[in-house]
């Protein structure tokens, strides 16, 4: 039966070696104890740090035909070493060391041994192979300790239970590995039995034969083949991997002579990554090297081209200014170049703006085109320019009427309107507001009052490419009423007492006072007259297109009366009374008494007669 255990000994720090191939690092051995008084002299040291040591160490094997439990494994009945309960005392811990000659260690070395136990496995035994990386330290400490044989290399009935140590020969195989490097180092058998003795419930006897240490000789070591690997880009993310054949374990990797392009590592597992910083085209050599010393080396080129790069530009804030002239501000937030060089700043629309550096020129309202860019190195191509845009809206402006409200404006009157406007340089333009249409005119900058009421004059100013429209502004005017002028003719002038008269009664503008108006086509008076002789009305009429007419009997008297017309106004025209207008009335002419002829006399005494004789006859029978 045969049994491989591998060395477990926990990470250990890597260890990057340079060299070539390597052959044995130490002498290889095969003991087959036909006589272990020679042990010493080979080099192996036997210590029994038992707890309560017995009357025993190790001994030579004791074979059947002398009574003992077994022969040897191969050889002489007697070729073997043992060991048992008599390593303690009564009761105690068996730790009873045999330690092989010190060898230069290395992974990959494979130690071989046969043991067995007395049969039938009546008490647990219990064999372990420990190594010690401290030299020829023989350092085995005492009882359940272990000195200097840290590392437990396998362990046989660990638990110390019944059934499992073998009764029959059993060769068991340890192959070493997790050594950091090669080194100096023993390793050992240890009979380690808890409660051992004579009187204990464990420990019996076991023998062990024939040991062989066969150091490991290294194969090959073949890393990637020689020559150029992938090219890379400055400013490009960069990996690639090595391989390699023949390293025993995990490889470890290292330059070990020229160097790698600027801003490339290689890990200890063979992967060259980084970002390149530089052109460049580096020759080096890569040296492989595994934990057991064994090594192989290729020489290899990576040439590095420039790279590309970007522009990030991110939005300008804010993203729009007002105009003003003369004004700047600056570039925000700047753009930046993925090469890490600096950005530089000009303006695809020298109309509305400029640059210089990173501060912007405001020229005129529209749109600022800034525009970033990056020329390149020696390392880095130029960037695709980048652009961003930022409104420049229009500035405002404003009007200030600059003519005065005339006082006392009436109708038939004018003014002359003005205004200072904005820096467009606009003329400003002047109307009527449509709710004053009625009440006023105007013609180029003359405003005319045409009636009564509040006359609005609306500016406005246009604006251009940086200047808004004005905001409308207005100037108002209150207009009073305007003069009225009345005149009066009569149908019969003069007249007969109690003839009647028809008067004529015109109102129209004050021809001293709206001459200019009445070239226009003024507002008609309306509203009603009545003619007054003093305080006696002689009647009263409506306007019809001005004029009013009144059919009225002066007074009898003869004579001149003084006669007024009196107007009651409208929203126009105020009341007023015409001047007083003279009406004639002529004296009247007297009636001639007719003389009566004698014929006539004599029939009036004739009728007097007969009346007087009726009144008498009458007043008797009365």
């Amino acid at each position: 039966m045969a049994m491989n255990h591998f060395l477990c000994a926990g990470a250990f720090a890597a260890l990057a070696s340079v060299g070539v191939h390597h052959s044995a690092h130490a002498q290889a051995f095969t003991e087959a104890f036909n006589d272990i008084s020679t042990l010493a002299g080979s080099g192996w040291v036997t210590s029994n740090a038992s707890q309560g040591v017995g009357s025993t160490g190790w001994f030579q094997g004791n074979p059947v035909s002398a009574s003992g439990p077994f022969d040897a494994q191969s050889g002489a009945t007697n070729a073997y070493i043992a060991a048992n309960f008599n390593n303690t005392g009564n009761v105690g811990t068996i730790s009873n060391w045999l330690i092989t000659p010190n060898r230069t260690v290395r992974n990959g070395d494979v130690l071989t041994f046969y043991t067995r136990k007395a049969s039938p496995d009546n008490y647990a035994d219990r064999l372990e192979v420990r190594l010690s990386t401290n030299g020829a330290s023989t350092n085995v400490g005492s009882g359940s300790t272990v000195g200097d044989f840290t590392t437990l290399l396998t362990s046989i009935n660990p638990t110390l239970v019944l059934g499992v140590y073998p009764t029959t020969w059993t060769q068991y195989t340890v192959t070493v590995s997790g050594l950091p490097a090669p080194t100096s180092s023993r390793m050992a058998f240890r009979y380690f039995v808890t409660n051992g003795g004579l009187s204990g419930t464990n420990s019996d006897y076991i023998g062990i034969d024939t040991v062989s240490y066969t150091p490991y000789a290294c194969p090959p070591v073949m890393p990637t083949p020689a020559g150029a690997l992938a090219g890379g880009s400055v400013g490009q993310s960069y990996s690639t991997t090595l391989s390699q054949s023949g390293a025993l374990g995990a490889p470890n990797f290292a330059v070990t002579s020229g160097a790698l392009p600027p801003g490339l590592t290689l890990s200890s597992s063979g992967t060259i990554s980084g970002t390149p910083t530089s052109v460049a085209a580096a020759n080096f050599t890569v040296t492989v090297n595994d934990a057991s010393g064994c090594s192989g080396s290729q020489p290899y080129s990576i040439t590095v081209e420039q790279g590309s790069q970007s522009i990030s530009f991110p939005s300008q804030s804010p993203a729009s200014q007002p105009f003003v002239p003369g004004a700047s501000f600056a570039i925000n937030p700047l753009a930046s170049a993925s090469s890490g060089l600096a950005v530089s700043y000009g303006s695809s629309t020298p109309a509305v703006c400029t640059v210089v550096g990173s501060d912007v020129s405001i020229n005129g309202g529209g749109i600022c085109s800034l525009v970033a860019q990056q020329a390149g190195d020696v390392n880095y191509t130029a960037a695709p320019s980048q652009s961003q845009s930022v409104t420049i809206g229009k500035a405002a402006q404003t009007i200030a009427f600059s003519s005065f409200i005339p006082a006392n404006a009436k109708v038939g009157g004018s003014y002359t309107v003005s205004a200072d406007g904005g820096a467009s340089g606009n003329p400003v333009s002047f109307s009527v507001d449509s709710g004053s249409l009625s009440v006023c005119s105007i013609s180029g900058t003359l405003v005319s009052f045409n009636a009564a009421g509040n006359c609005s004059i609306n500016a406005n100013q246009l604006g251009n490419a940086n200047y808004s429209d004005a905001t409308q502004v207005q100037q108002m005017v209150s207009i009073g009423q305007g003069g009225s002028g009345i005149s009066i003719s009569s149908s019969q002038n003069p007249s007969q007492p109690g003839q009647a008269v028809t008067f004529t009664v015109s109102v129209a503008f004050d021809p001293n006072k709206s001459a200019a108006l009445q070239a226009k086509a003024a507002p008609v008076p309306t509203g009603t007259v009545e003619i007054l002789d003093g305080a006696t009305s002689l009647g009263s009429a409506a306007l019809v297109n001005g004029v009013a007419t009144i059919t009225a009997t002066p007074p009898a008297t003869a004579g001149t009366h003084s006669l007024v017309a009196s107007y009651s106004g409208d929203a126009n025209y105020p009341a007023a009374q015409s001047e007083a207008f003279i009406q004639s009335v002529a004296a009247a002419v007297p009636t001639a008494v007719p003389t009566l002829s004698a014929w006539a006399a004599l029939s009036l005494s004739a009728v007097l007669a007969l009346v007087g004789l009726t009144v008498v006859r009458r007043r008797p029978g009365a």
